[in-house]
Order: structure tokens, then sequence, then C-alpha cells
């Protein structure tokens, strides 16, 4: 019975500590995209959360932590809902899958301009959230994983995939945020077909050859050779 008690008392201890937790992202979510995170103080964030302000202090280093924490989340969270979405309107080849999920992020942002403002030029959070400050994550959607997923079902390999994806992600996020929030260089009506383009072009230039049976025998003679020579 005590080994019983022990469990559950760690078990109610663990879950009052994931309720602050949970509690005070809320709060800086809210306060970050209502007023910035330079107006925001670790004070505010704790009392809105209904914790004392040594509490923050147990689960992040500072608000910048807590930022980066909720961007990661944030993203991944548009990631997810524009996976969704593809998932019920399959497209015919991979490169028009990546547009398709882009653009509805891109929706997305164009919707929420709170959070476009806050998120600002920080998509590519959402390709490596795992890194993000040490901190421990949520089970939230993994978009690497889901990129060489959906490359994988349409018959493609791709050269770099991480490298490939950051710089389609960076470029979409940059993009997003300069067209949607300051105007520059032209709407993102107008910004569309030209950045969409750009992810074809980067998108094909990744793309692996395929090698014809010939070759790929004739590598594997090459390769079988050299092992013989080493020996």
């Amino acid at each position: 019975m005590l080994w019983a008690y022990a469990v559950g008392m760690k078990s109610k201890v663990q879950e009052n500590k994931k309720q602050k937790m949970d509690r005070l992202v809320a709060s800086a979510s809210r306060l970050f995209t209502e007023t910035g995170v330079e107006k925001v103080s670790v004070e505010e964030i704790a009392r809105q959360a209904g914790v004392a302000k040594g509490t923050f202090y147990l689960y992040f280093h500072d608000k910048e932590q807590l930022r980066d924490l909720i961007i990661s989340r944030e993203a991944a969270r548009l990631f997810e809902t524009a996976d969704e979405c593809l998932r019920t309107s399959p497209q015919a080849s991979f490169v028009d899958a990546v547009i398709f999920m882009i653009d509805n992020v891109l929706s997305q942002l164009e919707a929420r301009a709170t959070l476009l403002k806050f998120i600002r030029r920080s998509l590519t959070f959402a390709v490596f959230h795992e890194n993000i400050s040490g901190l421990m994550q949520e089970e939230q959607f993994a978009l690497y994983p889901r990129f060489l997923d959906l490359a994988q079902s349409y018959g493609w390999q791709l050269k770099n995939p991480y490298k490939t994806l950051f710089l389609v992600v960076e470029l979409a996020s940059g993009t997003c945020y300069s067209c949607l929030i300051d105007s520059k260089p032209c709407s993102m009506e107008d910004m569309k077909p030209v950045l969409y383009s750009s992810i074809r072009a980067i998108l094909e230039s990744a793309k692996k050859p395929v090698q014809s049976p010939a070759a790929r025998i004739s590598e594997a003679a090459s390769l079988a050779d050299a092992n013989a020579n080493m020996a």
C-alpha cells in the first residue's frame, strides 16, 4: 500500500507541475501576441498564470526561452493543420503537395495577423523544434519526418532533405512576413507565383537523379572491385 501511495503522490506532483507549466505557456502566449515579447515582464506572465515569479524560473531560464517554445508549438500546429488538409486533398506530385502545404500555412497566417507578428520569420522552428532550448516538448506535429514520408510516397529521393526543407520553410516564412506585415515588395497574392516557382526550383534541384538499372549494376561492380583491391 505504501508503494501504491508513493506512486500516486508522484503522479499527482507531476500533474501539478504540468498544469503550472501549461498555465505559464498559455499566459505568455496571450501576452506575447497581444503586446509583444519586449513589453511583457516575467512578473506579469507569472501573475496571470496564478503562480509566483520564482515558480517561472523552475521551468524556464527567461522569457526568451518560453517564447521559443511557444513559437515552436504554434509553427508545428500551422503545418499540422496544413497536413490534415493535404490528406483530404491529394496532389498530383510531391512538389505540388509541398506547395499546397505552404499555401495553406500562408493562408492561416494571413487570417491571424497577430500570430504572424509574434512568430515573425520563425516558421523554421517547426523544422527543428526538438532542439528548441532543450525544453520538454508536448506531443506535437513533426514536420521533417512527414516531409520525408511525403517524398517517399511520391517516389522522390532528395540529396539533402533537411537542408532542403529548411530552405523552403525559411523562404516562405520571410516572404510571408515581408508581404503581409511590411507590404514589401508587394502583396502576398502578387508574390505567390514567384514564391511557388522558387520553391519548385529548390525541390527540383534537390532531387536525386534516378539511376538506370545498367548504371546501378555498374556502380555495384565498381564498388565490388574497390573492395576487392582493398582486401
